[in-house]
């Protein structure tokens, strides 16, 4: 497990904790990671740090304190270039999540894994991310969209209108050739819908 974490005070919180025999196969990376190599301002919402990112955002409260770092921004696929297999991919990112798959894009074409995203309007629009991008980048890439629930978002306009749902901000992102996912998600979009 390689977990990303670029604020400082969580990664010293997060060290004692990911110290123990049982944990030692987490690699807690301090960075964040992106589409740019290189260091980069990093916001840290100081009354609500899980919104913290590579941008400032729209935050549930307006009158979030933030705080502006510097760190460590490597690329996934420099962070990651030696990893011989990787199943499963998920980034929370606060928006910056399309940045950062975008800079693991070798990675994803060489090991194929699954991938959950974060994609909220209230976050990707500080990142000029536009919906229909992200779906034609995991088209492209031969990747079947889902919701959280499991309905298929094999439309671009599907993936689009999502996110005008309420507390509806988490996707799966599976390879087109996993076809047992794929009737899987199926099977739940026909229990749900």
């Amino acid at each position: 497990v390689h977990a990303f974490e670029a604020n400082p005070e969580m990664c010293a919180a997060l060290r004692p904790r990911l110290s123990v025999p049982e944990l030692s196969h987490v690699v807690l990376h301090e960075a964040a990671v992106g589409l740019e190599e290189g260091e980069a301002d990093y916001v840290i919402a100081l009354d609500s740090p899980g919104y913290s990112g590579l941008r400032e955002r729209e935050y549930d409260q307006p009158d979030m304190r933030t705080e502006v770092i510097r760190v460590r921004a490597p690329r996934l696929d420099t962070a990651l270039a030696g990893l011989e297999r990787c199943a499963f991919v998920k980034a929370d990112l606060e928006g910056g999540e399309f940045d950062a798959l975008r800079g693991g894009e070798a990675l994803i074409a060489r090991l194929r894994p699954a991938i959950s995203f974060e994609f909220g309007a209230r976050s990707y629009r500080a990142y000029g991310v536009d919906p229909g991008e992200v779906f034609d980048w995991f088209a492209a890439r031969r990747y079947v969209l889902f919701d959280i629930v499991g309905n298929l978002l094999g439309v671009r306009e599907r993936f689009i209108r999502s996110d005008a749902i309420p507390g509806l901000w988490d996707y799966l992102a599976v390879p087109a050739e996993r076809g047992d996912w794929k009737r899987l998600a199926r099977g739940m979009e026909e229990f749900v819908g």
